[in-house]
């Protein structure tokens, strides 16, 4: 991922907890505007979306991730960089709400990264959340945090949950570890695939 200027960094570090409601719900109004418009948003406009993901309110931090949701890849670096650094979890944990909106499957190492080391729950859950709508992308990374006695518990709990919860893009990618040595694994596979074979895959994310 880029690496961020230091205003942006500063924003982070200082800002998000502090956030104005009255310049987030401009923020807001404004985005959405430039998107119905078809509008590209520039750096410093989803830079800004970012940190007021730190707003205390859910329903404007829910209207930011939607947003990055319309706008896609191109926001994919800016959320990186706020899931990686910024140290208010209220941000980081909706950095990872937002990337499981766009769904591009280039953030999978940042995410297994948080899943392994993140120092808030709901965090690290959040990138669980996202990791489940990579679909085969994520499968095989993963199926490490699984199998690598490196994994605490929680990370392995909530890698194999968001095996559980992938959609059917991932069945090959599953099928091929069906028979891993690992009982761990093996249980994850087939939670997975029972998943995807009932047809209730992902009901917790739409």
């Amino acid at each position: 991922y880029y690496q961020p200027c230091a205003t942006y960094q500063n924003d982070l570090d200082v800002l998000t907890f502090e956030i104005d409601h009255a310049k987030s719900d401009e923020l807001v109004s404004n985005v959405q505007g430039m998107l119905d418009r078809k509008e590209v948003l520039g750096e410093n406009v989803l830079q800004d979306m970012v940190v007021h993901l730190g707003d205390s309110r859910g329903m404007s931090r829910l209207s930011i991730v939607e947003a990055f949701g319309r706008v896609g890849s191109p926001a994919l670096s800016v959320l990186l960089v706020g899931l990686k650094t910024c140290p208010n979890p209220v941000v980081r944990r909706s950095c990872g709400k937002a990337l499981a909106k766009i769904g591009d499957a280039s953030a999978t190492d940042c995410l297994i990264e948080t899943l392994l080391t993140d120092v808030d729950t709901v965090t690290r859950a959040s990138a669980a959340g996202a990791l489940a709508k990579m679909g085969s992308a994520a499968v095989p990374k993963l199926l490490e945090v699984i199998s690598s006695p490196d994994s605490n518990m929680t990370a392995q709990g909530h890698a194999a949950w968001a095996i559980s919860f992938m959609q059917g893009t991932a069945s090959e990618a599953l099928f091929e570890r069906a028979r891993d040595p690992s009982v761990d694994v093996r249980l994850a596979v087939v939670s997975a695939l029972g998943s995807v074979a009932i047809g209730d895959a992902l009901p917790v994310m739409s």
